[in-house]
This record gives C-alpha cells, structure tokens and sequence, in this order.
C-alpha cells in the first residue's frame, strides 16, 4: 500500500559497516547498493536514515547518488570537554554533507540526546538551530533510546524530530502515549529497531543462550504468527507500519531481495493490538547495548 510505502525509511547503517545479532552476509557491496537505491527510486520510496558513525554509509550512498531522496543523518556523540562544541556540531555535519554529495538534507539528529541534556546543552542546540537557520538542514531532533530521554528534552528545546526504538517486543514509546503526544505537538516520530537488531527474526533453536531466560516471550510470538499465517519480517514491518502518529519506520537492510521482501509485507494489514502481550520493559533484552 502507497502510504505505508512513504512511511518506509531505508536505514543504511549496513551500507557502511557488518552490523546485527543476525547479519551473516557482511557489509552490503557497492554494486548491490546501486541496486538497492534504485529499486527504492522506482517504487517510491523516498527516505534514508544514514549517521556519520556508520563505517563508509554515506561515503557509499554519495558514491551511488542519492540526491532525490529525502535524507536523515546524525552528529557523532559529543564530547562534554570539548572546547568548540559549535564547530565539532557544523564540521561534522559538513562533512556527512560532502560525502553524500548534496547541498543540504532533510533532518540532522544527535546521535545521543544526552549531548542536550548535559552541560552543553545549550550551545549544542544552538549550532543545530545555525544548521537549521543556514538552510542546510530543514528538521532538528534527537535519536534517544528511552520516552524518559525524550521528555527532558521537551522540557527545555524545541526540536522536529524524534527516532525512538519500538518494535513487537518494545512498545515503551506506544504504551506511554509518547508518540501521540509529539504528533499533537507537530513533532515527527521516527521508529526503528523494527526487527531487534534482528533478534526478532532468529529461529528460536538458534536463539543464543543469553536470550533462553526469555523464552516463553519467543514461543508466544512463534504461536501468534502461526494464528495469523505469516513469517517475522512480516510481522514486524506490519505492526510498524501500522502504527498511527509514526512518521517514519526505519528499517535496515542487507541486499535487495530483503528490500523486495519488506515492500511485500508493507501490504499486510494487522490490528496491532494483538502483539500487546509481547511488551516487555526489560531493557535487558529491549535495549541491545546491554548485551554481551
């Protein structure tokens, strides 16, 4: 369906670098990202999420030509001691913009919300507003990892943009009311983490040991995608895009027959209500920066 299909994001993180619980094929080539931005071109997909902490992402997104999408990318995680906080902010944004080759772009975010909700906070939101005010980049925003992030930083900045975790199995940012609160506020909601670094499409005989004292969770989503007749990557992209008052749903991918296979399911209508009993606030497992 057209409208779930705006709401898709490519999230280019493994354009760049080898990266997920369940990534086996490595860093995606050249060629087939030539192939991957052009078949989003034809079929309508209009974003990229993109961060100059992604290895070679958007050297190689520069490389292939991605200047008729829509594109969102992030500052590095900024350093408290830093002395010109405003220029490390502008110096790294112009170079993300010069190895994607393009005058300006659509979003910037701090990779870590905390940057604002630290010492600095004030001068770093003032070079993202120079940003903003250069015309270089339309929206500014945050990537945080939890709503309590969030709503210290609404409590002291204006930003454009939010990019949370949600998914099957954290619905934190959902079941807070967080995002229909930013949609009130005019603020856009960005989701990712669709598929749990792909933890949620790993068989569970396969699961790694660590994962075992969550078992009962795994079986229970294994039992509602045999109700419902369809596979995780279905699940996962439906439940996502599904869901009212999110913007975007970031969704990374590998090769191009990953992309086919996310358009796919982006046709399958679930009522979303039905994986509620999959919420967990454990950040044991819901966070993946806590895994060994």
């Amino acid at each position: 369906m057209d409208k779930f299909i705006k709401k898709i994001s490519l999230g280019s993180v493994q354009f760049g670098t080898n990266y997920g619980i369940s990534n086996t094929k490595g860093k995606t080539s050249i060629n087939e990202l030539k192939r991957i931005i052009s078949y989003a071109s034809e079929n309508n997909i209009e974003n990229i999420d993109t961060a100059a902490t992604y290895g070679s992402s958007e050297k190689n997104l520069g490389l292939v030509g991605v200047s008729n999408f829509k594109i969102v990318s992030k500052i590095p995680p900024i350093d408290d001691n830093l002395d010109n906080i405003q220029q490390f902010v502008i110096d790294n944004f112009m170079n993300s913009l010069k190895s994607l080759k393009m005058n300006s772009i659509r979003g910037v975010l701090l990779h870590d919300a905390n940057n604002l909700l630290g010492v600095n906070g004030d001068r770093v939101y003032k070079a993202l507003q120079f940003l903003k005010k250069s015309g270089l980049v339309s929206k500014i925003g945050i990537s945080v990892y939890n709503p309590f992030q969030v709503e210290k930083v609404m409590e002291n900045f204006d930003i454009d943009i939010v990019q949370g975790p949600v998914n099957i199995f954290d619905q934190r940012f959902i079941s807070s009311g967080l995002i229909s609160k930013l949609s009130l506020k005019g603020i856009e909601f960005e989701s990712r983490s669709v598929f749990l670094q792909g933890l949620a499409l790993m068989d569970n005989k396969h699961l790694p040991n660590y994962f075992l004292k969550w078992i009962g969770l795994f079986n229970s989503f294994k039992r509602i995608l045999n109700e419902l007749h369809i596979n995780p990557v279905q699940a996962c992209i439906a439940f996502s895009l599904a869901l009212k008052d999110i913007e975007r749903v970031v969704i990374g991918i590998e090769d191009l027959s990953q992309l086919k296979e996310i358009l796919l399911a982006s046709n399958i209508e679930i009522d979303t209500h039905i994986f509620q009993e999959l919420s967990c606030e454990d950040e044991m497992l819901i966070n993946p920066s806590l895994w060994p």
